[in-house]
């Protein structure tokens, strides 16, 4: 079984119980209740809501559970519940990282080490904050972005992870490269957008976090089912999603703000088409039998 990131911190010497726990700890304080959240999300009907609630005091029992019993608590409104948490749950590594725990560059090493060490798990838990579920984007981006460091997250990804993604395109685009080769390069993709994806996310860039998080999920699809028969699509996502990625560094160094990417048609459309591209790929993955 894949052990969770912070198991993996400590076994590693690199955190402390302790440091994981209270990180853990604020981790649950900044995620609300589940009725607090239903409410707020209107993924139920007040009537419906009270049911709950009354039936809950009554019986004594758990929210959730009390909405099965009553038959209200469907796979719909389970499975958009826990979107909804996956996106307000603030990453184990980032609190760590905040509170003075890690640092950045500890983050990112761990990280590597993570993905590269530790065997794919059937339903994959990103420390980053999730690879799994359909690939979407945020509702919005954040309207400003710290000056420095987005000057500091542009730079990173211009100068270390666009030149390894692009390295990366070419194994995958080499028609020659050996199955070994293909699976060590999806692995090190993965560990780049993993990587993004925890930066953009320590500063509050979501667009591009949403879009390595996406990405780095075809990755883990296709090497969880070794269904090297869609490579060609998974690389044409890595494509389009580097394109879109390189845009975005571009806003965030001019402007600060990601949201100035809907400004421009030609970035507009390729994260249209990058949102088309990486559901469509993750459905093939999963479809696709194995080589």
């Amino acid at each position: 079984m894949r052990p969770l990131f912070g198991e993996f911190l400590i076994a590693k010497g690199l955190a402390t119980e302790d440091a994981v726990v209270e990180a853990l700890i604020e981790q649950m304080r900044a995620v609300p209740g589940t009725a607090e959240l239903v409410h707020a999300h209107r993924l139920l009907g007040n009537g419906d809501l009270f049911r709950i609630l009354a039936a809950q005091q009554r019986s004594g029992g758990d929210f959730r559970a009390t909405a099965a019993a009553l038959g209200l608590w469907t796979p719909a409104v389970a499975e958009r519940a826990g979107s909804i948490l996956a996106g307000l749950r603030r990453p184990l590594g980032e609190i760590l990282v905040k509170s003075g725990r890690l640092t950045l560059a500890q983050l990112a090493s761990a990280l590597d080490d993570y993905v590269a060490e530790t065997p794919l798990a059937a339903t994959p838990a990103s420390p980053a904050g999730g690879l799994d579920g359909p690939a979407s984007p945020p509702s919005r981006a954040a309207a400003s972005l710290d000056p420095m460091l987005a000057k500091d997250f542009a730079q990173a990804f211009t100068s270390q992870f666009e030149p390894s993604l692009a390295g990366i395109l070419k194994l995958l685009i080499d028609k020659d490269s050996a199955r070994s080769d293909l699976v060590h390069a999806c692995r090190r993709a993965m560990v780049d957008l993993i990587g993004i994806e925890s930066a953009a996310r320590f500063f509050g860039a979501e667009l591009s976090a949403s879009v390595a998080q996406a990405a780095a999920a075809t990755f883990e699809a296709l090497l969880l089912g070794e269904n090297f028969g869609a490579i060609r699509a998974v690389r044409d996502t890595l494509a389009l999603a580097t394109a879109v990625l390189a845009g975005l560094a571009q806003c965030i160094d001019k402007f600060h703000d990601e949201g100035k990417s809907d400004d421009d048609p030609n970035l507009r459309d390729l994260t249209k088409r990058f949102w088309l591209k990486a559901a469509a790929t993750q459905a093939l993955c999963r479809k696709v039998p194995i080589a």
